[in-house]
């Protein structure tokens, strides 16, 4: 029974009888009485605790969810992957170019050359595949303790000094 019904009932009869409210609460109308409670309140309360229950399951669970599998070890390890590949990618078509380049210009390169650039290609590859990796491990560490990235308005944390000479 709602809030509403079980206060217009006995103010409709305090109304009929000409009772004023305050003297049909002191009689324990409203307040209730020990054979029949009063329990609108604890009622009110519950419905309230439902829903605010309600409201968190709909707005909040799913992002909760979402975090729970964006900071599951399977998933940092997927993106810091993600993250070397794409170093890996960009060095693959680097050499590419470097070769095409050489041939239209009609330069052949030599065995020992293009074995030198390939050292000097790999080496920095791997600096740069593990800068990539330690910056990703950065900032999923950033978003597992909740802090705010770099580019957020006060931005704190580990990812937000990494261009300013902090964690590298």
């Amino acid at each position: 029974m709602s809030l509403w019904t079980k206060i217009r009932k006995p103010l409709a009869a305090a109304a009929t009888f000409g009772v004023m409210p305050a003297t049909l609460a002191a009689a324990g109308g409203l307040l209730g009485n020990k054979q029949n409670p009063d329990t609108s309140a604890s009622d009110t309360l519950a419905n309230l605790y439902q829903s605010q229950w309600n409201d968190y399951l709909a707005r909040f669970a799913p992002l909760e969810d979402m975090q729970i599998q964006q900071m599951s070890p399977a998933a940092n390890a997927k993106e810091r992957q993600s993250a070397i590949d794409a170093v890996t990618g960009k060095y693959q078509n680097a050499m590419g170019d470097v070769q095409r380049r050489a041939n239209n210009f009609g330069i052949n390169l030599t065995p020992e050359e293009l074995q030198s650039y390939k050292q000097r290609s790999n080496t920095q590859q791997a600096l740069d595949s593990t800068t990539a990796y330690n910056r990703t491990m950065t900032v999923q560490n950033d978003r597992a303790y909740g802090v705010l990235p770099s580019f957020a308005i006060g931005g704190v944390g580990q990812s937000g000094m990494a261009g300013m000479g902090g964690a590298k």
